[in-house]
């Protein structure tokens, strides 16, 4: 199953409380929607960002994240 996720990123420069940027779309794969979020976090691990949590929205997945200083 493929979803779009809305992740929202933290500039390095804005860490850790600073506002995210604009949300950009990201589409994961996965077997189930229990694995969705998991997914998500690899994704988005594997780009160099620090997950700060996955969840499910009444619009779909939304993904708050950091980059790494």
């Amino acid at each position: 199953m493929k979803r779009t996720v809305q992740v929202f990123v933290i500039p390095a420069a804005r860490a850790p409380e600073g506002p995210p940027d604009p949300p950009r779309e990201v589409e994961v794969e996965a077997a189930d929607i229990d694995e969705l979020p998991v997914a998500t976090r690899q994704l988005l691990e594997a780009e160099g960002l620090r997950v700060r949590v996955v969840s499910f929205a009444p619009g779909g997945l939304v993904a708050y994240a950091e980059e790494r200083r």
